[in-house]
């Protein structure tokens, strides 16, 4: 949503009078650095390891076919 609303928020500052420029350029700064500390936490985020009680999928094949 926000890579949506950052272009609309440039458009609507570069129409607005000089008067606005501070306010919008802190809120521009302010949603960039949100949008990527979201999109770094997302990428980074830790995966789900396998936990050591659960069979790996090798296991798993070779317990059914033992049953």
């Amino acid at each position: 949503m926000a890579t949506l609303y950052i272009p609309v928020t440039v458009f609507n500052a570069a129409g607005a009078s000089w008067d606005w420029a501070l306010y919008y350029g802190f809120h521009i700064t302010l949603e960039v650095l949100l949008l990527d500390f979201i999109l770094r936490s997302a990428w980074i985020w830790p995966r789900t390891a396998l936990s050591a009680n659960m069979p790996t999928r090798g296991q798993a094949d070779r317990a059914q076919q033992q049953a």
